[in-house]
């Protein structure tokens, strides 16, 4: 898209598509692009002054932008009265376009003129070039086009679009006969979209493991294992690999259709870590590995912003599955399951395989190999082994003879 002009106030804005620069194939991917546009805009700042235009556009903004992110689309730009979005889900598409239609209509429900917002919705669906956060091509040109032909609270959408979406019980679609002058719109199929009030447009849920290493805890050889098992990531899966990204903290987070392929993956990761630790693995694994299940991509891309909070919570060496995910799965046979308690804060379920060769009743407990870290006999005050006795931070207590006690610590 072009550079962003300064705004004029009741004046209309046109959205045009930039030149290019020189992308590459893997930029172009299909996409469904959504355009809204505020019917009417040029009057109501005439009508109602510049300062009640303003607070219209962000009111807009708001009500556009939000079901953009529930459907795991992208906001490109917002121009004047006029939002861009895409998705890489038609069926998305559509229905974050409805569910804005629908907030519409409840924000203008009993209001006067001036608190009213009506827009027109136009979707196409075709090959987009990404770049830098922006997006450019016919698909682009096309619904900038026949977006003019909407009327307010109205959906229009493209053949294409509409040829990707069939089936779907709420939404029925309406061929329009339009009296077009741009050759380009000649040839386009446009379809009206009425919709069903009552209809279930939740978005839809991806199924996320995530795989973390839990570094503070594992010993040195823990490194070079895990880098084994990146290398063979895609022998974790029984079947047909899926999307999967690594995050800059080292973790490897897999996407599937599928829940109840997880824990099978899981194990699969569990038992690749034992074969490459050897006699160097630990009473436990040092990974954190959690099921989950939510919105968890934007635009077809990983978004795990909402993930950390229970991924810190997931004891390791076990599989840790949210509610959700719990509830989508069917638990193989060979687990076992222990439920979060009654108003657990973690809301956790606790999976391990019946059958765990790693365990070891030699364990103390879970982060007593904190404690062996380092090359140092162990410490006269502490016990840690990665300082001298003079360099020991307990030193450093004013009252030493009974200061470790009131801290918590005791000797092993």
């Amino acid at each position: 898209m072009c550079a962003q002009p300064a705004y004029q106030p009741g004046a209309k804005q046109r959205v045009t598509a930039r030149k290019p620069g020189r992308g590459t194939s893997d930029s172009i991917r299909k996409m469904a692009v959504l355009f809204t546009d505020v019917v009417g805009s040029s009057t109501y700042f005439k009508s109602y002054g510049d300062l009640a235009g303003r607070e219209m556009l962000r009111k807009h903004q708001e009500l556009a932008s939000g079901p953009v992110a529930e459907h795991g689309g992208v906001v490109v730009k917002v121009l004047g009265d006029s939002v861009m979005a895409y998705f890489t889900e038609p069926r998305e598409a559509l229905k974050a376009a409805v569910r804005i239609q629908q907030r519409f209509a409840l924000n203008n429900r009993g209001k006067e003129p001036k608190g009213r917002i009506l827009v027109r919705i136009g979707l196409h669906y075709g090959d987009g070039i990404v770049e830098k956060g922006d997006i450019y091509g016919d698909v682009v040109n096309i619904t900038a086009k026949f977006l003019p032909l909407v009327q307010g609270g109205e959906i229009f959408v493209s053949g294409q679009l509409q040829e990707q979406v069939r089936g779907l019980p709420w939404a029925r679609f309406e061929k329009l006969k339009l009296k077009v002058t741009t050759e380009i719109l000649k040839t386009l199929a446009i379809y009206r979209l009425s919709w069903d009030d009552q209809a279930d447009l939740d978005p839809s849920q991806t199924t996320v493991l995530v795989l973390k290493p839990a570094w503070n805890l594992a010993k040195d050889g823990f490194d070079a294992a895990w880098k084994r098992l990146l290398q063979r990531k895609t022998g974790l899966w029984p079947g047909k690999p899926g999307q999967h990204t690594g995050l800059p903290d080292g973790s490897l987070a897999l996407y599937l259709k599928e829940p109840s392929e997880a824990p099978g993956i899981a194990r699969n990761a569990l038992r690749l870590l034992r074969e490459s630790l050897g006699r160097d693995r630990m009473p436990f694994l040092p990974l954190q590995i959690l099921i989950d299940k939510g919105h968890f991509k934007r635009a077809g891309k990983p978004a795990l912003e909402g993930i950390e909070q229970s991924l810190a919570l997931a004891k390791p060496g076990e599989i840790s599955v949210s509610r959700p995910a719990f509830g989508a799965m069917k638990v193989p046979s060979g687990y076992k399951v222990i439920a979060p308690e009654e108003g657990s804060e973690t809301g956790l379920f606790r999976m391990t395989p019946e059958a765990t060769p790693d365990r070891d009743d030699s364990c103390l407990f879970l982060y007593q190999h904190s404690m062996g870290h380092g090359r140092h006999a162990p410490c006269f005050y502490c016990g840690d082994r990665r300082h001298l006795p003079g360099d020991c931070p307990s030193k450093q207590l004013p009252d030493v003879t009974h200061g470790l006690e009131r801290l918590g610590y005791h000797s092993l």
